[in-house]
């Protein structure tokens, strides 16, 4: 059973949100994202009346991502953020052409990314095993599901990895023509800096695109000392209840966003707003599963993980029926 070693890190990790914060929240719960999907996608995945289950969902959002940002005449793709490299290997599984470049801030995802990777290229050996990042020292082992739904890995170039932070890419100038922070952006502070360094690195006509969870109309505090981050904290409460602690991110609204990207000098190009298909149809599913799925979670948690993940679920379907959030794919050109 994975423990904290203080109960009390995952409200500092929480609150604080600093980049090792984050960092130390996923490295801990990303296990749990595994049990609830049976895959290693972050992300709450694109729901229709076709999709059955979150793994679905969360390859069907990769394939709108791939749509908006055209992949299909794509050079080099930075894909920042980029977790387990799953989306990455997804993508390359489509268009063999492309390059991609996986950046991340957390060194043991990009690692596990690695390794991923070299077990999709070796697949037909059936029984190896290959080991995901924990929180602790000892570490779960797994077979990768990828067998049947990337046929072409093996063939493909290697992806690139880069253990950098998104406010200081290191990248020159006008380098690649593809920019994509999928459900990643939301952790980025201050969110402009990331934004002005991605125009930095996209080459003229370059596409940018961000898949981020959103606030509606929320008034928010500028600025990065305690005193602001306390009085955000205040005014966020009331509205979204557990949501503000449960939420591993930042919680931006739209014209902020929209107003940053456009300081960086962004042309914005399209928005979709696709609420209604991810958060409600994923609060769904964990409702009607809970008991297989709280089984699988204790095995490895403590029950109050799973109490906080079923509140904040049931809280996450209420404020998406009221429209207090949402989830924007956002395409911007430069």
């Amino acid at each position: 059973m994975n423990l904290f070693q203080n109960p009390l890190d995952p409200v500092l990790w929480t609150v604080r949100r600093s980049e090792q914060d984050v960092i130390s929240l996923y490295n801990y719960l990303s296990g749990l994202m595994h049990i609830s999907t049976k895959d290693y996608f972050l992300n709450f995945g694109y729901w229709n009346e076709k999709i059955n289950s979150p793994r679905e969902a969360q390859l069907n959002l990769c394939s709108l991502i791939a749509d908006v940002s055209n992949l299909y005449s794509a050079r080099l793709v930075l894909d920042i953020g980029s977790g387990f490299s799953v989306p990455a290997i997804y993508w390359k599984s489509l268009i063999n052409s492309l390059n991609i470049v996986c950046l991340d801030v957390n060194l043991r995802q990009l690692k596990f990314g690695v390794s991923l990777q070299g077990d999709l290229e070796n697949r037909e050996k059936e029984k190896k095993k290959i080991t995901i990042p924990s929180s602790k020292d000892s570490a779960q082992e797994f077979k990768s599901s990828f067998k049947q739904e990337l046929p072409h890995i093996e063939h493909a170039e290697k992806l690139s990895y880069v253990n950098a932070t998104s406010t200081a890419l290191p990248f020159v100038d006008n380098s690649v023509d593809r920019i994509i922070a999928l459900e990643s952006a939301q952790h980025f502070r201050p969110i402009g800096e990331f934004f002005m360094e991605s125009y930095r690195v996209l080459e003229k006509n370059g596409i940018f695109v961000t898949a981020i969870p959103i606030i509606h109309n929320q008034e928010r505090v500028r600025g990065n000392n305690i005193l602001s981050g306390m009085i955000s904290l205040m005014s966020l409460f009331f509205k979204l209840g557990i949501l503000k602690f449960s939420w591993m991110s930042e919680h931006y609204d739209l014209d902020f966003i929209k107003s940053q990207m456009g300081n960086a000098g962004f042309r914005s190009k399209e928005i979709k707003l696709i609420g209604t298909h991810v958060y409600e149809p994923l609060s769904k599913y964990y409702i009607q599963n809970r008991e297989k799925l709280q089984h699988a979670i204790l095995k490895e948690y403590p029950s109050y993980v799973e109490k906080i993940l079923y509140k904040s679920i049931l809280k996450m379907n209420e404020l998406s029926e009221e429209r207090v959030i949402d989830y924007a794919i956002i395409r911007a050109d430069k």
